[in-house]
């Protein structure tokens, strides 16, 4: 009988010890271990922790507790390039990413240019003037032939069988 109870008494120990280990072990993965990345970026963003979970952040600092170790942030914007970032997160402690998501370039085809109000121009006698002008804006040493005028409010791109000139037209 003494042989049972000890028997039942180290296996009661036993069992309460991997139960009290096992909470111990829960608590540490899910409320101990764990530190806080701010991350700051033009909002709304989504931020996937590699190995990780996926949080929305619709404004910004966008807060997130993560274990800590090293991770990899990959801060996600639609028509934005995507960011990764390495960074080691400290147990109880706080970090912050700066991150600038760049606008993703991209050709679009338009069937129409905007209009501008800009002066017509012309060359005359190695002269470019206003198209009813009387003052030079620049004068060329020598004489310009095949002429495309391109010009907006500031600048004129004039492209000729001589080469192509940019002038300050201001």
């Amino acid at each position: 009988m003494e042989v049972e109870r000890r028997r039942s008494i180290a296996l009661t120990v036993i069992f309460g010890l991997v139960i009290l280990l096992s909470v111990i072990f829960f608590f540490w993965g899910a409320l101990i271990n764990r530190g806080t990345v701010n991350i700051y970026a033009d909002a709304p963003f989504s931020v996937r922790i590699f190995e990780g979970g996926q949080y929305e952040c619709p404004s910004s600092p966008c807060e997130i507790s993560s274990s800590s170790g090293d991770k990899t942030f990959i801060i996600e914007k639609e028509g934005r390039q995507s960011l990764v970032q390495e960074i080691h997160v400290d147990l109880w402690g706080e970090k912050a990413i700066f991150a600038e998501l760049f606008i993703n370039p991209y050709i679009e085809e338009s069937l129409e240019f905007p209009e501008e109000n800009v002066a017509e121009l012309v060359i005359e006698n190695k002269k470019l003037l206003e198209k009813n002008g009387q003052i030079p804006i620049v004068i060329f040493q020598n004489e310009v032939s095949n002429v495309q005028i391109y010009n907006s409010h500031k600048f004129a791109l004039i492209n000729s069988d001589q080469g192509a000139y940019k002038v300050d037209i201001k």
